[in-house]
Order: C-alpha cells, then sequence, then structure tokens
C-alpha cells in the first residue's frame, strides 16, 4: 500500500545494527525492487494503488524538490498521476491538506521542481484555484527558470519568502488555508515591490517597512531582510538593517507635545515623515562619503 518502492524497503530490527555498519543491500527485505530503483534514481509507484489517494501526487513532486533533478519519474507513474488529474480525484483533497504539503515541499533543498513539476503536470491551477500563482513573482518563476526560488533556498530563507519567491500571492496562500501572518506577510511583500526602484529616498524605504509593518513586528522584519537578500543581494540586506535601526529611533515619544495633541493619523504621518527624512540625509551623506573616498566611483556613476 505503500505509494513508491523506494518507501517499501524494510530490514529486520535483528539485522539493523549490521546493516548500518555494512549498507549489505541483501539484508534489505524487498518486495518490489526498490533497491534498483534508489540506486537508479527512479520514482516509481507501487501498484495502481496509487492512483486511490490523489495526494500522493503532490508528495512525489515534493520528494522531486528534495532530492533533485537527478531523479527520473516512470513513464507509468506519469500515467497515473495524469489520469487522477483527469478524473478530478485533486479536487478532493483538503485545502488544510494542501498547505501542509506545499509548505513541507517549499522548505526543500530543490523547491523549485516542486511548482515546476505542478506546471508540467498542468495542476497548478487545480491545486490553487483558477488564479493559482498569479501574484507578480509568477512572471519570473517561469521565464527565469525559477532563480530567485532557488537563491531563497540557497540562502535557506523561511517559508514565507520562498513562497513568494515560488511565485504564489497572498490569495493563493490563503486559498490553501495557508497560516495568517504568511499571508498577511507576502500581500505586504508584494506591495514592498512597488517601493524598491529607489532606496536612497527615504519616502519610499519607510514605505517598504511599514508595507510588512516592520517597525513593530521584528518577525515580519526579518522576513523581509531575507527577502531584500534574496531580490537584492546581501549589501542591500545589510543597508536595510542599517536604516531601519536609524529611522526605528523616531516614534511617538520624539513628536512634539503639539503633534501628540492631535489625531493618530496625524502621529503617523509625522513620524513617517521624521524617519523619511533620516534615511534620505544618511543616504545622502554615505553616498557623498564614498564619492570623496573614491572617485572614480562618482565618475563611472556619471557616466552610467
Amino acid at each position: 500500500r505503500r505509494d513508491l518502492t523506494i518507501n517499501t524497503l524494510a530490514v529486520r530490527e535483528q539485522d539493523w545494527e549490521q546493516f548500518i555498519e555494512t549498507k549489505d543491500v541483501s539484508l534489505v527485505i524487498d518486495h518490489h525492487n526498490g533497491v534498483n530503483d534508489l540506486i537508479n534514481n527512479i520514482f516509481r509507484h507501487v501498484t495502481e494503488a496509487f492512483r486511490e489517494d490523489p495526494v500522493r501526487v503532490l508528495r512525489l513532486a515534493r520528494f522531486r524538490a528534495r532530492l533533485g533533478d537527478t531523479w527520473s519519474i516512470d513513464e507509468r507513474t506519469l500515467e497515473f498521476i495524469e489520469a487522477i488529474h483527469r478524473e478530478g480525484e485533486l479536487h478532493n483533497l483538503t485545502r488544510e491538506r494542501i498547505w501542509q504539503e506545499v509548505s513541507n515541499a517549499v522548505m526543500e533543498p530543490h523547491a523549485h521542481l516542486f511548482v515546476a513539476s505542478l506546471v508540467e503536470w498542468d495542476i497548478l491551477h487545480t491545486i490553487f484555484g483558477s488564479n493559482g500563482c498569479n501574484g507578480p513573482a509568477a512572471d519570473f518563476t517561469v521565464e527565469f527558470e525559477y532563480e530567485r526560488l532557488k537563491t531563497a533556498c540557497t540562502q535557506e530563507a523561511s517559508l514565507p519568502v520562498r513562497l513568494a519567491m515560488a511565485g504564489f500571492n497572498h490569495e493563493d496562500i490563503r486559498q490553501i488555508k495557508g497560516d495568517t501572518d504568511i499571508v498577511k506577510f507576502v500581500k505586504g511583500l508584494y506591495d514592498v515591490a512597488l517601493h524598491l526602484s529607489d532606496l536612497n529616498d527615504g519616502v519610499e524605504v519607510v514605505k517598504i517597512f511599514n508595507s510588512v509593518n516592520a517597525y513593530q513586528n521584528m518577525k515580519n522584519y526579518q522576513w523581509l531582510l531575507e527577502a531584500v537578500g534574496v531580490l537584492h543581494g546581501d549589501g542591500a540586506h545589510r543597508l536595510f538593517d542599517i536604516l531601519h535601526e536609524l529611522s526605528g529611533r523616531y516614534g511617538f515619544e520624539q513628536l512634539s507635545d503639539d503633534v501628540k495633541s492631535g489625531d493618530p493619523k496625524q502621529f503617523k504621518t509625522e513620524i513617517d515623515t521624521m524617519r523619511a527624512k533620516v534615511i534620505t540625509v544618511y543616504c545622502a551623506d554615505a553616498v557623498e562619503v564614498i564619492y570623496n573616498k573614491h572617485p572614480d566611483l562618482k565618475q563611472e556613476a556619471e557616466q552610467a
């Protein structure tokens, strides 16, 4: 009743220590040629019972994400996947079960292969609904061969960041009953993308921090740093850390008594304005110092 032959292998309890020490495959109980498939990197169904549980389609995609692209899938197994999809069995999966599989799969070292499998098998929209994978990240997911998701995996990014880099927007995640805090962060992260064009502008940077509630929510802030590191490299990651630390010093206690007596919207506007000013001044001064020390960089920048 197991799904894949590589999952049908067993060793007798009395042989276990010897097997661990010697890796002697003659000690393995193998009724379905699983050792051979393991050696040859083949995913193969055990029996036609594979078709009885549609979650096995997602599990197979997750195995690909775990073990990498050196593994192939048996042609008959692929036919079963097509049959499961054709017969509508994937619609019977609960949203919660889908979330469990997706959230585990994108944390695997080759997470892009999970998404690629869903695209390849034409089941992406079935899993996520008719609007599946329509976030801004979807544009680079296919066209650029999942490079940002690969980078997120290399940098060991957290689940919310990997989901966004996989091309899923907050509606996709909500559709499959994803965690509420992740849904909110991914929505904010896509808003962030609108303000990443000019990091010298304090107003834009403050909008980025506000989009994910980074001044009040340190978890979201850490996720944001990971996302910036994936999108723009480690230098941008460290710059954001400096800007957040500088601007975070300015809050309600720095406001004048007159402003404090006003309405909360005014508080927020004043605080954001102050934060934007300190970021803009810092960036301008930092650039000036760098150019003074390295005039060749200034010349290159002007020519560019």
